[in-house]
């Protein structure tokens, strides 16, 4: 099993870019808390880092992790046994419609290839409420270049095939969502 480049930036050394994430972590749990689900779905749980904190908060019963990589959920079901995992595609996913109350996506939409697809994917399992989290473009490869990442790319990660300000994320998300709230917490 592989450590994946998502598993390594959860392990960083990188004090800032681990208070980066905390922040990032804190609020989604903050609106999941707000929205009170008995049901989740985390598309695209990698290795289960956030829906181990979900499980740890008291957030939802019937909590669910799907993702496409291998390497991932091996890890995932090596660290975190008692998490309810599966290999999943985000375009076609194995559950009815209406299936969650809430679907988390967070650090997902920049690697997709055809993100409208998995768009129209959330929207037909998610029964009211998804909580999204993507790069704030410029500001984040910005900040990855300050920090000496990805330097000869000018801070652009290479899997990223997708990049959104906070408006224009917003706007994608619009055509098939409601936005109720909108949180930025910094490089996200």
């Amino acid at each position: 099993m592989a450590l994946t480049a998502n598993y390594r930036k959860y392990h960083s050394g990188n004090p800032l870019q681990r208070r980066f994430l905390e922040r990032l972590l804190t609020q989604i749990i903050r609106q999941a808390r707000i929205i009170h689900p008995r049901s989740v779905l985390d598309a695209g749980c990698g290795e289960g880092f956030l829906l181990d904190r979900l499980k740890h908060a008291g957030i939802g019963v019937k909590n669910i992790g799907v993702d496409l990589s291998e390497d991932a959920l091996a890890i995932a079901k090596k660290e975190r046994p008692d998490l309810s995992l599966k290999k999943a595609d985000l375009y076609s996913l194995p559950f009815k419609d209406s299936s969650f109350d809430l679907v988390l996506c967070c650090e997902v939409f920049q690697h997709l290839k055809d993100p409208k697809k998995a768009l129209k994917e959330l929207h037909r399992v998610a029964k009211q409420y998804v909580i999204f989290s993507v790069p704030n473009e410029p500001l984040f490869k910005t900040a990855n270049f300050m920090r000496g990442k990805h330097v000869l790319n000018f801070g652009d990660d290479a899997s990223h095939l997708n990049h959104w300000s906070g408006d224009s994320f917003e706007e994608f998300v619009s055509k098939y969502f409601t936005v109720f709230t909108r949180k930025q917490p910094f490089p996200w």
